[in-house]
């Protein structure tokens, strides 16, 4: 009888020739698993805003809420195309991106001008505020898109001493002006149509720079004021801006036009501050920055407004003359008490 040695002893378990691993199951598992993971991280994204309201150093997030949420939806869609869910749901997400880079774009050549609609007593005009930005040295430029938008009331932010000859080139079409001069964010000017009867400013004190203006004629009464708030990452900073802003003006009444460079999208917390705090109405959601890409992204420029005001033409932006920053420009109506 034949002994068999330990060579000779193979693996005794019944083997399916059929039973192999399938390499397009691995694919499908591969596919499912990008698409899940871009959902999960925009849906990440979402939460990591909210927790802006727990910790202000999180707000970030709320910055690029709408980003998340486009990623959200692109590759939710993604999850239903048959194969490269991953690749579709980046191609998705780009493409919802840009597109929402070109909507302010849509619209943004031909200003409103009406007829528009109005109630006995109303006063209709027409407001704009734009980042100059500090480095753009172009005050022809600049000078010329503010001419063109040919707005009654004007806000301009990161306008320093070096801008200062853009009044005097807009001198004959805005007779009324008010600038206020300081250092970084602290430097504003407001131009109007109308008479300034009283002007206010405040550079250092616990809430964002700011300047003020009183205003006279059809639109006696109303405070226009133009705002500059910090940005991340100086989150906390920015929260108490914010509050010492309420602080600030939460004693005053009437009606109030505020318009400025934020610093902070509606997905934020911040801006709900100034509406709960203050009573204003943000009129406002178009992204404008960056402008030099042609695609912007991120809606920080913003208008609030006070019960005493209402929107008669939405927002509108304008060319960048050389900003980083696109202008915002919109219609509004007033019925003086």
């Amino acid at each position: 009888m034949k002994k068999f040695s330990s060579e000779d002893i193979v693996d005794l378990e019944v083997k399916d020739p059929d039973d192999k691993p399938s390499g397009k199951l691995r694919r499908k598992h591969r596919q499912w698993g990008g698409a899940s993971f871009g959902l999960l991280a925009g849906m990440a994204g979402l939460l990591g805003g909210r927790l802006g309201y727990l910790y202000p150093a999180f707000d970030v997030f709320a910055q690029f809420g709408m980003q998340f949420t486009l990623m959200v939806i692109g590759f939710a869609l993604a999850i239903f195309m048959p194969r490269f869910k991953a690749i579709f749901g980046f191609a998705f997400t780009a493409a919802l991106i840009a597109g929402y880079g070109a909507w302010p774009h849509l619209n943004a050549t031909d200003l409103s001008r009406g007829p528009f609609p109005v109630t006995a007593g109303e006063v209709v005009f027409r407001v704009a505020q734009f980042n100059v930005f500090a480095e753009n040295a172009d005050n022809a430029a600049i000078a010329k898109e503010v001419e063109r938008l040919d707005a009654d009331v004007v806000t301009l932010v990161e306008f320093d001493r070096s801008k200062g000859p853009i009044l005097q080139l807009l001198a004959r079409q805005y007779p009324f002006t008010h600038a206020y001069y300081d250092e970084d964010y602290r430097n504003f000017a407001i131009l109007s149509k109308f008479p300034i009867e009283a002007i206010q400013g405040k550079a250092i004190w616990e809430g964002p720079p700011y300047a003020g203006a009183l205003l006279g004629g059809k639109l006696g009464g109303l405070w226009v004021y133009a705002i500059h708030t910090t940005r991340f990452p100086y989150s906390r900073a920015q929260l108490n801006q914010f509050k010492g802003l309420v602080k600030k003006l939460e004693s005053r009444a009437g009606p109030t036009l505020m318009m400025g460079d934020f610093n902070t999208t509606p997905f934020s917390r911040l801006p709900g501050l100034i509406e709960d705090g203050l009573g204003l109405r943000r009129v406002t959601h178009m992204p404008t920055w960056p402008a030099r890409l042609g695609l912007p992204q991120l809606a920080i420029d913003h208008i609030f407004i006070s019960d005493e005001l209402r929107v008669v033409a939405e927002q509108q932006i304008g060319n960048n003359a050389g900003s980083d920053h696109y202008p915002i420009t919109m219609t509004l109506a007033f019925k003086p008490r």
